[in-house]
Protein backbone atom coordinates (compact mmCIF):
# COMPACT_ATOMS: atom_id res chain seq x y z
CA UNK A 1 0.00 0.00 0.00
CA UNK A 2 1.21 3.47 -0.80
CA UNK A 3 0.09 7.07 -0.52
CA UNK A 4 0.62 9.38 -3.47
CA UNK A 5 -0.62 12.67 -4.88
CA UNK A 6 -3.79 12.29 -6.91
CA UNK A 7 -3.86 12.57 -10.70
CA UNK A 8 -6.77 13.53 -12.94
CA UNK A 9 -7.06 9.87 -13.97
CA UNK A 10 -7.97 9.03 -10.34
CA UNK A 11 -11.42 10.64 -10.63
CA UNK A 12 -13.36 7.36 -10.93
CA UNK A 13 -11.40 5.62 -8.17
CA UNK A 14 -11.92 8.50 -5.74
CA UNK A 15 -15.60 8.81 -6.73
CA UNK A 16 -15.99 5.09 -6.00
CA UNK A 17 -14.51 5.52 -2.50
CA UNK A 18 -16.63 8.61 -1.88
CA UNK A 19 -19.81 6.84 -2.92
CA UNK A 20 -19.19 3.63 -0.97
CA UNK A 21 -17.90 5.34 2.16
CA UNK A 22 -20.65 7.98 2.26
CA UNK A 23 -23.10 5.82 4.17
CA UNK A 24 -20.42 4.64 6.61
CA UNK A 25 -19.23 8.19 7.30
CA UNK A 26 -22.70 9.58 7.91
CA UNK A 27 -24.37 6.65 9.68
CA UNK A 28 -26.26 7.98 12.69
CA UNK A 29 -26.32 11.57 11.50
CA UNK A 30 -29.91 11.30 10.34
CA UNK A 31 -32.03 10.91 7.26
CA UNK A 32 -31.83 14.63 6.57
CA UNK A 33 -28.13 14.34 5.75
CA UNK A 34 -28.12 10.81 4.38
CA UNK A 35 -30.49 10.39 1.52
CA UNK A 36 -29.95 9.53 -2.11
CA UNK A 37 -30.47 13.12 -3.24
CA UNK A 38 -27.71 14.46 -0.98
CA UNK A 39 -25.41 11.60 -1.91
CA UNK A 40 -25.90 12.17 -5.64
CA UNK A 41 -25.51 15.92 -5.19
CA UNK A 42 -22.17 15.49 -3.39
CA UNK A 43 -20.84 13.05 -5.96
CA UNK A 44 -21.95 15.25 -8.88
CA UNK A 45 -20.23 18.27 -7.29
CA UNK A 46 -17.09 16.19 -6.71
CA UNK A 47 -16.98 15.06 -10.36
CA UNK A 48 -17.39 18.66 -11.55
CA UNK A 49 -14.77 20.19 -9.22
CA UNK A 50 -12.14 17.43 -9.12
CA UNK A 51 -10.21 18.36 -12.31
CA UNK A 52 -9.43 21.86 -11.02
CA UNK A 53 -8.80 20.68 -7.43
CA UNK A 54 -6.77 17.52 -8.09
CA UNK A 55 -3.72 19.04 -6.33
CA UNK A 56 -5.71 19.03 -3.07
CA UNK A 57 -6.03 15.22 -3.00
CA UNK A 58 -3.87 12.31 -1.96
CA UNK A 59 -4.83 8.70 -2.48
CA UNK A 60 -4.01 5.40 -0.79
CA UNK A 61 -3.54 2.54 -3.24
CA UNK A 62 -3.50 -1.20 -2.75
CA UNK A 63 -2.14 -2.90 -5.87
CA UNK A 64 -3.13 0.12 -8.01
CA UNK A 65 -6.70 0.16 -6.62
CA UNK A 66 -7.66 3.38 -4.83
CA UNK A 67 -8.91 2.33 -1.39
CA UNK A 68 -8.92 5.72 0.32
CA UNK A 69 -8.27 9.40 -0.17
CA UNK A 70 -7.90 12.65 1.69
CA UNK A 71 -8.57 16.17 0.47
CA UNK A 72 -7.12 19.27 2.07
CA UNK A 73 -6.28 22.95 1.82
CA UNK A 74 -2.82 24.16 2.83
CA UNK A 75 -2.24 27.52 4.48
CA UNK A 76 1.06 28.85 5.92
CA UNK A 77 1.51 26.63 8.99
CA UNK A 78 -1.94 25.06 9.00
CA UNK A 79 -3.65 22.39 6.93
CA UNK A 80 -7.41 22.02 6.87
CA UNK A 81 -8.47 18.45 6.18
CA UNK A 82 -11.66 18.51 4.11
CA UNK A 83 -12.50 14.85 3.59
CA UNK A 84 -10.90 11.55 4.55
CA UNK A 85 -12.65 8.47 3.21
CA UNK A 86 -11.74 4.79 3.06
CA UNK A 87 -13.61 1.94 1.37
CA UNK A 88 -15.74 0.16 3.99
CA UNK A 89 -13.92 -3.16 3.53
CA UNK A 90 -10.58 -1.45 4.37
CA UNK A 91 -11.82 0.53 7.38
CA UNK A 92 -10.36 -0.35 10.76
CA UNK A 93 -6.99 -1.29 9.23
CA UNK A 94 -5.07 1.93 9.93
CA UNK A 95 -5.50 3.46 6.49
CA UNK A 96 -7.32 6.58 7.71
CA UNK A 97 -4.60 7.07 10.33
CA UNK A 98 -1.86 6.85 7.70
CA UNK A 99 -3.63 9.32 5.43
CA UNK A 100 -4.04 11.84 8.26
CA UNK A 101 -0.68 11.30 9.97
CA UNK A 102 1.30 12.21 6.84
CA UNK A 103 0.18 15.81 7.34
CA UNK A 104 1.50 16.01 10.91
CA UNK A 105 5.02 16.30 9.47
CA UNK A 106 4.02 19.11 7.11
CA UNK A 107 2.11 21.47 9.39
CA UNK A 108 2.17 22.88 12.88
CA UNK A 109 -1.61 22.68 13.03
CA UNK A 110 -4.26 20.47 11.47
CA UNK A 111 -7.96 21.29 11.48
CA UNK A 112 -11.00 19.37 10.41
CA UNK A 113 -14.73 19.92 10.52
CA UNK A 114 -16.64 16.90 11.70
CA UNK A 115 -20.11 16.15 13.00
CA UNK A 116 -19.94 14.69 16.50
CA UNK A 117 -21.97 11.67 15.33
CA UNK A 118 -19.49 10.78 12.59
CA UNK A 119 -18.13 7.30 13.28
CA UNK A 120 -14.57 8.54 12.69
CA UNK A 121 -14.65 10.75 15.83
CA UNK A 122 -12.88 8.05 17.85
CA UNK A 123 -10.14 7.86 15.23
CA UNK A 124 -9.60 11.62 15.28
CA UNK A 125 -9.39 11.65 19.08
CA UNK A 126 -6.95 8.71 18.99
CA UNK A 127 -4.78 10.73 16.58
CA UNK A 128 -4.64 13.63 19.05
CA UNK A 129 -7.37 15.90 17.72
CA UNK A 130 -9.25 17.89 20.33
CA UNK A 131 -12.73 19.38 19.89
CA UNK A 132 -12.67 23.13 19.33
CA UNK A 133 -16.39 23.84 19.27
CA UNK A 134 -19.22 21.32 19.42
CA UNK A 135 -20.27 20.22 15.93
CA UNK A 136 -17.82 22.61 14.31
CA UNK A 137 -14.36 21.18 14.38
CA UNK A 138 -11.33 19.54 15.87
CA UNK A 139 -7.71 20.62 15.97
CA UNK A 140 -4.31 18.97 16.31
CA UNK A 141 -1.20 21.03 17.17
CA UNK A 142 2.50 20.18 17.41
Amino acid sequence: MKIRKAKKEDLEGIANVLEKAYHENYAGVGELLFNSYEKEKKIKAFRKDFPKEVSRYRVMEDEEKIIGFISYIKFDNMISLLNASVLPEYQGKGIGSKLINQFKEEAKELRLDVNEKNQAMKLYEKLGFKPVLKDIGMMWKK
